[in-house]
C-alpha cells in the first residue's frame, strides 16, 4: 500500500482511539463550567434549606454537594442537630442532567463497543482485500512486484487441543 493511503488511515484510527478521551475531556469541561456558575448562584440567589437524617445523606463531594431525591444539591452551609443534618444551598438541575446523560451513555457503552468492534473488523477486511506491495530490484525490468496477503494476523486464535482420552 502506498504511503499516501497509509497516512489517512492512520489518522482515522488515531482519531477513533482518541474519541473516548475527547468525550471525557468535554464532559469534565462542562461539569466545571456548571459548578463555576453554581458558586456564583449560591451567593446571589435565595437558598433552599433541607433537613436529612445523617444515615440518609449521599455525599457527592464531601461538604460541597449531595444527592437528594434524584437531584444534585450544592451546599453553601450545613450543620448537624440531633442526628439530622440541615443544609442550605441550591438544587443543581444542570449538573443532574449532565450526570443522567453520562449514565445513559454508560448503559449504551456495550452497544457502542460492539459497533466499534464491527468497524475495526470491517477496516481489517478492507486492508486484507488490498494487496500489500513490496518492490525488489529485478535484472530485466528493474522492479519486481510481490503480492503479500498475510499482512495482518487473524483476530481469531486457533487453540489446538489434544484429542479426548479414552
Amino acid at each position: 500500500m502506498k504511503t499516501a493511503t497509509k497516512k489517512p488511515i492512520t489518522y482515522l484510527l488515531l482519531l477513533l482511539a482518541a474519541v473516548p478521551l475527547i468525550y471525557i475531556l468535554i464532559f469534565k469541561i462542562q461539569q466545571d463550567s456548571i459548578q463555576h456558575k453554581m458558586k456564583g448562584r449560591l451567593n446571589e440567589q435565595i437558598l433552599h434549606t433541607i433537613s436529612i437524617p445523617e444515615h440518609e445523606i449521599h455525599w457527592i463531594k464531601n461538604g460541597k454537594e449531595i444527592f437528594v431525591n434524584g437531584r444534585m444539591f450544592d451546599i453553601k452551609s450545613f450543620h448537624f442537630q440531633n442526628g439530622v443534618c440541615v443544609f442550605s444551598g441550591l438544587y443543581d438541575d444542570e449538573e443532574t442532567a449532565l450526570l443522567e446523560h453520562l449514565q445513559k451513555e454508560q448503559q449504551n457503552s456495550t452497544t457502542n463497543s460492539k459497533q466499534l468492534t464491527q468497524l475495526f473488523q470491517l477496516l481489517q477486511s478492507f486492508y486484507n482485500d488490498l494487496q500489500h506491495e513490496i518492490f525488489f530490484p529485478d535484472n530485466q525490468s528493474g522492479v519486481e512486484l510481490i503480492k503479500d496477503n498475510s499482512a495482518l494476523i487473524s483476530q481469531y486464535i486457533s487453540i489446538i487441543t489434544p484429542p479426548p482420552r479414552a
